[in-house]
């Protein structure tokens, strides 16, 4: 189940960044509606924006392994 989550966590961010590239090639930066992403990409570009997006994933997979780690021990030792 924990790959899964994690599977379905990165497929889920690869479609958000997908949608986003067609979004930004069709209608322009203007369409973005999450002021944080259309503040990278305009200050720093795609690649910090790419960077940011991979790091994210890897917080929040890393946060989930540890919630899962520690509500495993806490099962236990009951």
């Amino acid at each position: 189940m924990t790959a899964a989550a994690i599977g379905l966590l990165i497929l889920a961010h690869v479609a958000d960044y997908a949608t986003f590239l067609v979004m930004v090639a069709r209608d322009g930066l203007g369409a973005e509606l999450n002021p944080i992403v259309a503040t990278i990409h305009e200050d720093w570009g795609l690649a910090l924006l790419t960077v940011a997006k991979f790091a994210t994933v890897l917080l929040v997979a890393a946060v989930f392994l540890i919630c899962l780690l520690y509500t495993s021990d806490a099962a236990d030792d009951s």
